[in-house]
């Protein structure tokens, strides 16, 4: 028998209903309170400390000669967007003590270049020039710092009556602690920046010396090299790992992995969205930031910022911006132009030998030396089973044959017809000279990877978020 609903009945049914306001205390709408900026955006004064380097000098023949640094940055700590506080007195505002959160990055561990013994070498040839000389600039940059992530909260006014933020009004203008001014230029689409240029803040001078077509190179690594061509872009997901070690040890002293997923474009293109471990309050967190190129600027937003910022890239943008937004990118791009490192750069050529066990090829590059020997300075081991080349490895050797680079491939899969590529990227790092070198070790992980389409690739990097303020950096 269905339930008699009485007056009665609906009284109580209502009573039950009814929002209870016991032990509570209904907020203050209005506290009179407005913010007021505390640090950041940028690199927080005082934070920055340099360690010094010993300098070494080589004389490249008909280049002059290649000095490393004699300083290197160790340690800063950078504010995402400008942190505030709240202010009381403040007639006819009301302020939320966390309405906001920041990323506080701290770097750490940074240092002097790899500097791999390169004594002897004989610069007359040219072709050993341009073949070998773009490694040993990038061995000559200094050693990058590990990063944490702090999760902090940052208050936001609004007005009493409107309840609208109060925020910052376009064309105001912010003094960072780099020297340079953030402007606030407001909400929509009616802020945005016209037509992007073309820029691609992923080529290196060694990049852009490989320049040699596939049967060019010949061999293995050109058959490899011929699989790759033809991309414009890719669909991804991915983890990237990075670990720092201390010199003898086997546990790191930094560890961090990252999430991340989206699109890039061979043209240096790409929409991305990233998931950083973070401390919060002492405990175990997360953040989600979303990473945006078009071409000519970054667009740098994480969850809950109330704000963004925007970044010109040209070939003078501080060291700083590579290595707070761009962390786990360049493993994504180097993967998707090659994954494994093959330089088709005219005039280099590698011997070919069979390997130790079967089905395997060693392809070997040699420079001279001024005694007239010549030692090896890289070294692949590929794999030759099924009839397709698929390097496993690659060391890159100085002249007394200690390997300064490291580079492991495994896990391959199908990308596209003929095209296998590596699910598992590990990338092995050495800094300082023999024998109290530290190490920085790489892995990336391939989740998910499909090619994009000409047509796909040219929608990339979508729609830009329209609903809050943008700081426009000006480098």
């Amino acid at each position: 028998m269905k339930p008699v609903i009485t007056s009665l009945n609906l009284a109580f049914l209502a009573l039950l209903a009814a929002p209870s306001t016991y032990g509570q205390s209904t907020p203050d709408p209005c506290n009179e309170s407005g913010e007021t900026p505390l640090n950041g955006p940028g690199i927080i004064p005082g934070s920055t400390l340099k360690t010094d380097c010993t300098q070494l000098n080589i004389n490249i023949n008909i280049n002059g000669n290649l000095v490393t640094p004699a300083q290197c940055i160790q340690a800063y700590t950078y504010f995402s967007i400008q942190q505030h506080s709240c202010l009381a007195g403040i007639t006819g505002s009301h302020c939320d003590h966390d309405a906001n959160t920041l990323n506080i990055l701290r770097f750490d561990d940074g240092g002097c270049p790899q500097i791999p013994n390169l004594s002897g070498i004989d610069w007359g040839s040219i072709d050993d020039i341009i073949g070998l000389l773009p490694r040993i600039i990038g061995a000559f940059a200094c050693k990058p710092p590990a990063s944490t992530t702090e999760k902090s909260d940052s208050a936001s006014a609004d007005d009493c009556d409107s309840r609208h933020t109060e925020g910052h009004v376009a064309g105001e203008v912010i003094h960072t602690n780099q020297g340079v001014s953030v402007a606030w230029v407001g909400q929509g689409p009616e802020f945005m920046p016209g037509p992007a240029g073309i820029f691609n803040p992923f080529l290196s001078a060694y990049d852009l010396a490989q320049t040699a077509s596939p049967s060019e190179l010949g061999g293995p690594l050109g058959a490899v090299i011929a699989t790759q061509e033809n991309l414009d872009g890719i669909s991804f997901s991915a983890s990237y790992r990075v670990e720092h070690f201390a010199s003898g040890q086997t546990v790191p002293e930094h560890a961090r992995t990252l999430q991340l997923s989206g699109n890039a474009c061979i043209d240096g293109r790409f929409d991305i969205v990233r998931i950083v471990p973070a401390i919060y309050e002492g405990n175990p967190d997360t953040i989600e930031e979303k990473l945006t190129f078009d071409g000519m600027y970054l667009w740098a937003y994480h969850e809950n910022a109330g704000s963004g910022n925007q970044i010109p890239l040209t070939t003078d943008t501080p060291a700083w911006v590579d290595q707070v937004h761009f962390q786990g990118l360049h493993a994504i791009y180097d993967w998707m132009v090659d994954p494994y490192a093959i330089p088709n750069i005219p005039g280099v050529t590698y011997d070919i030998e069979p390997g130790s066990a079967p089905d395997t090829t060693y392809a070997r590059r040699s420079h001279p030396l001024t005694g007239g020997s010549s030692f090896v300075s890289e070294e692949y081991l590929i794999n030759t089973r099924g009839g397709t080349p698929v390097p496993v490895k690659r060391e890159d050797f100085d002249t007394q044959g200690l390997a300064w680079n490291i580079f492991e491939y495994s896990d391959f899969f199908a990308f596209r017809d003929g095209d296998w590529r590596p699910r598992v990227s590990t990338t092995s790092r050495y800094y300082g000279s023999a024998p109290n070198r530290t190490l920085v070790v790489e892995t990336l992980t391939i989740n998910r990877a499909t090619p994009l389409d000409a047509a796909s690739a040219l929608l990339v990097p979508g729609e830009i978020e329209e609903d809050i303020d943008w700081m426009i950096w000006n480098l």
